[in-house]
């Protein structure tokens, strides 16, 4: 994902009316350097108390996220309400499991005789 010089997540801007923070955890690589970049084009420093220089990727442990993070909230509850997750897949990996889901049992077979 991405972070501050601090190691802090960077969260998206609110986009909803409830003011969620969005935070993004790439699964690919490539897709987290080219949000990166993106961010980094972005990142006016007029508007934000972060240089876009100093964003980095970071790489987290799924479980220890869930366990620390998403499963527990400081006073500990186990509500987020203030905050959405995001599981980013590569654009391949989107498009194998959009395949997947629409195969028929015919198309199975076929998989099946073809391996």
């Amino acid at each position: 994902t991405i972070t501050d010089p601090t190691g802090q997540l960077i969260y998206i801007e609110p986009a909803d009316e409830q003011n969620h923070k969005t935070f993004n955890f790439y699964i690919s690589s490539q897709m987290a350097r080219m949000a990166l970049q993106e961010l980094k084009t972005q990142t006016d420093s007029t508007t934000s108390n972060i240089d876009s220089d100093d964003l980095k990727l970071s790489a987290f442990s799924l479980g220890k996220v869930w366990f620390d993070h998403l499963n527990k909230k400081e006073d500990g509850t186990t509500s987020n309400d203030e905050r959405v997750y995001n599981l980013v897949a590569s654009e391949q990996d989107l498009l194998g499991a959009r395949m997947l889901l629409t195969m028929g049992s015919e198309d199975e077979e076929e998989l099946m005789k073809a391996s």
